[in-house]
């Protein structure tokens, strides 16, 4: 199973924004400013964890979206975007 701070890192590291010498924390950081921008209505409406997660879902970066590929990374695609959304969060804090 491929974790999902690993996808995400992943995804970040492929961004046109991304920096090299940012830490871990650094980039989670810019993929939730990132994404609260880019859903700022849902955000204020909904919060966070609905913001990101319709951001995911929206393929706000180049994240697998595809259910099979999801199931091959070995994760559940009905829960997938909220549990890269909680771990954002996680790993933010």
């Amino acid at each position: 199973m491929t974790s999902l701070k690993e996808i995400l890192l992943d995804a970040i590291k492929k961004e046109d924004d991304y920096n090299p010498n940012w830490t871990e924390t650094q980039s989670f950081r810019w993929l939730l400013d990132y994404a609260i921008r880019s859903k700022k209505y849902d955000y204020q409406k909904y919060g966070a964890i609905y913001a990101l997660k319709e951001f995911f879902m929206g393929i706000g970066i180049q994240i697998c979206y595809w259910n099979d590929g999801i199931k091959e990374l070995g994760h559940d695609p009905e829960t997938y975007c909220e549990n890269l959304a909680l771990t954002v969060l996680r790993e933010v804090d």
